[in-house]
């Protein structure tokens, strides 16, 4: 018994040793940007080695977060996010010579703006790291997670048939209404109901049952479906979340892990290679056209920009480089400038306005308009054609200067603390409550995607991330006795050698 509590205090021990050493990283970022501020320190090299740093620790501090069990716990997610775009993303902005980055991100600039970017990205990252802190500090108990998730997944299992239809309706709908249903309460539903399929795909490949042919068959079409569908949409992101869905789902099932990471592996080079150009081509054509209005008019520009990539042509967007996705750079230099020009911004004059759900107030106003704006300031039109994700620090820099940024980074940081404690509880075997598992991959790219805009993502996107989990959580408090009693074959086989 003593030598099983001292591997249990030692697993304890080491997610908090790697939570550490992610706060660390994030202060050295921190304290380093700050020196630079103190001593206008304005060499590019010196604003390039700083972001690349960070991106390097908060990488390691991901692998530790997760290899210290820590699994798909969400404030691990936000550390990868950060080291992603507020490291990676920065520096390399300095090496993306497209007219849109030389307007706000010239050359002759670089050095006095990655300073003040990186001391913005810094505090902030630092800030939503303390706040997460005391409700991340949850100590291993005696089911080790991997074991506490496998029997959660049998629970759940019993839900597969009519997660399944549920899903093959949704991505139904979604087609019979592409690009996007008109009517605003429609859309909200059906936003809502998105994750679906992804949450079916995750549970079909990490549970298969003898006889599930037809089942595994109907998942392999879903992920082929919403790939398809993402590149339609012209949206990168979509476009990788069915093929991560099917690659966690295959990860939770230990006998296909290495199948897992083969196939993570051939869908990364696909993407790059293929899936990501192809979307930016179609996106090119699109925009040339006037948008989308149709699928058939989705399809053809897809068809353009394949004919494109097959000739080797670039296609006509100015966003030929598919890593400046992640540089975000231009974008904060602009909105701080915006702010320090007196210029600020007003997107979070009603932020309120995203926690009502469209159901009660169906007149309410579209919370996602700020892209499209943004997106014409940038560009000098009144007719923009597309829309600009911030990263949050930008806008609430942008809204409010520091004290907007201190408060909204507090507000992110005590979100995924909370996400991220019923992870950690519920996958130690203290909680029988399971919303978190079934939305995890939402709520896992919740966590990473920090270019996002405060009102969708982390006022209402959160509320309805908290409100479909309080309600599965509602629904398997009653389930989850009456599945505890039934037999755990798939548990047993996971447990051998």
């Amino acid at each position: 018994m003593n030598g099983r509590s001292h591997a249990h205090r030692l697993r304890g021990d080491a997610w908090g040793r790697a939570y550490r050493f992610a706060v660390a990283n994030a202060a050295l970022f921190a304290l380093l940007s700050c020196i630079g501020a103190a001593l206008s320190i304005d060499a590019v090299a010196w604003g390039q080695a700083l972001a690349v740093l960070y991106w390097v620790g908060a990488t390691l501090a991901f692998v530790r977060l997760q290899r210290s069990g820590g699994g798909l716990a969400f404030i691990a997610f936000f550390v990868l996010g950060s080291g992603v775009f507020f490291g990676f993303g920065t520096a390399y902005a300095t090496l993306v010579h497209s007219d849109t980055f030389q307007a706000f991100f010239p050359v002759w600039a670089q050095g006095e703006q990655l300073r003040r970017i990186n001391l913005l990205n810094s505090v902030s990252v630092l800030i939503v790291l303390l706040t997460a802190w005391p409700l991340c500090n949850v100590r291993v108990q005696e089911l080790q997670a991997s074991d506490q998730i496998g029997r959660l997944l049998d629970v759940l299992a019993q839900f597969r048939t009519p997660l399944m239809v549920a899903s093959v309706i949704a991505v139904a709908a979604i087609l019979a209404t592409f690009p996007g249903p008109a009517n605003p309460l429609v859309a909200g539903a059906m936003h809502a109901l998105a994750p679906l399929p992804l949450i079916s795909i995750v549970f079909t490949f990490a549970r298969p049952q003898p006889g599930d042919a037809i089942r595994l068959a109907v998942a392999a079409a879903l992920v082929v479906v919403l790939t398809a569908l993402g590149v339609l949409r012209e949206d990168k992101t979509t476009v990788m979340m069915p093929l991560v869905a099917m690659a966690a789902g295959l990860w939770l099932h230990r006998s296909s892990r290495r199948l897992a990471i083969a196939f993570m592996a051939v869908c990364l080079a696909a993407f790059f290679a293929v899936l990501a150009p192809l979307t930016a081509n179609a996106r090119a054509h699109s925009l040339s056209a006037g948008g989308v209005s149709s699928l058939a008019d989705a399809s053809e520009y897809v068809a353009d920009g394949w004919k494109d990539l097959v000739q080797g042509q670039a296609g006509l967007s100015e966003d030929r480089q598919f890593m400046a996705r992640f540089s975000t750079a231009p974008f904060q230099a602009f909105m701080m400038d915006q702010y320090s020009e007196g210029r600020p911004g007003d997107s979070l004059k009603d932020v309120w306005v995203a926690a009502i759900p469209r159901i009660l107030w169906p007149e309410k106003p579209e919370i996602t308009r700020f892209g499209r704006q943004l997106y014409g300031l940038v560009s000098n039109t009144h007719d923009p054609k597309s829309a600009l994700a911030p990263t949050y620090t930008a806008e609430a820099y942008w809204n409010g200067g520091w004290l907007a940024v201190a408060l909204i980074s507090v507000v992110i940081g005590l979100e995924l603390g909370w996400l991220t404690r019923k992870w950690l509880v519920l996958t130690r075997g203290q909680s029988r409550e399971v919303g978190v598992l079934v939305m995890a991959i939402p709520a896992a790219v919740f966590a990473f995607w920090i270019e996002a805009w405060i009102a969708a993502a982390y006022v209402g996107g959160f509320l309805t991330l908290a409100l479909i989990i309080g309600l599965i959580d509602a629904v398997s408090r009653h389930a989850a006795p009456r599945a505890r009693r039934q037999p755990s074959n798939a548990l047993i086989l996971e447990r051998g050698p």
